[in-house]
């Protein structure tokens, strides 16, 4: 997670979209809300919570 907030960055400068995938549906909403937030030019493609297990 040290990287993120810098390739976000990085990728919302250059125009490239981001996915992203995994942990939670409460922690991608926060994701997601804090990004649109803090780089409103970042494109999200879009966002998956997959079940842990059955």
């Amino acid at each position: 997670m040290d990287l993120l907030p810098a390739l976000l960055e990085a990728a919302a400068e250059s125009g490239q979209s981001v996915y992203f995938y995994g942990t939670t549906t409460e922690v991608l909403t926060a994701m997601v809300a804090r990004a649109r937030r803090e780089l409103p030019t970042l494109r999200i493609a879009g966002v998956h919570s997959p079940p842990f297990r059955p």
